[in-house]
């Protein structure tokens, strides 16, 4: 990444640069963007990378801080992707969860398979492994345990 051309901040994103960059991959219609500043607030610690006077990406760590973490949020605008700045953020990151989380943290993530050779290089594993992730999407109806 050209250090001179884009910049990574600790800092959290206000709801319009987030929101904006959730609408430049395509997550719109997986987002509830009403309870954006409520997600801003839950933060463990957010980076920010700016091109100019641009926010051109973002990454959040949230979660307890001490049994689990979950990197989230890894979001770099489409005209930048491809140039280190996802990886940029995510050293930043990984930075914070070695210097700020005890030992024996879990740290997880959500990716598509697609994805995942990006972050196997920091040492994340998928499926394969004993524990595995299962996730749940909320949309419009509430949660309900099926009977049988």
């Amino acid at each position: 990444m050209n250090e001179s051309h884009y910049t990574i901040s600790e800092r959290k994103p206000t709801a319009e640069e987030f929101i904006h960059l959730i609408d430049s991959v395509g997550w719109s219609r997986y987002t509830n963007c009403d309870v954006i500043p409520k997600a801003i607030e839950g933060s463990l610690v957010s980076y920010i990378a700016t091109h100019g006077d641009s926010t051109i990406g973002l990454g959040r760590l949230v979660g307890d801080g001490y049994r689990f973490v979950y990197v989230q949020d890894l979001i770099v605008h489409p005209d930048h992707q491809r140039k280190g700045v996802g990886t940029a953020i995510l050293d930043r990151i990984v930075d914070y969860i070695n210097h700020n989380c005890p030992k024996k943290t879990y740290v997880h993530l959500f990716t598509l398979k697609k994805d995942s050779s990006f972050y196997s290089r920091y040492g994340f594993q998928g499926p394969e492994q004993p524990f595995f992730g299962m996730s749940l999407k909320k949309f419009d109806k509430p949660i309900e345990r099926k009977l049988g």
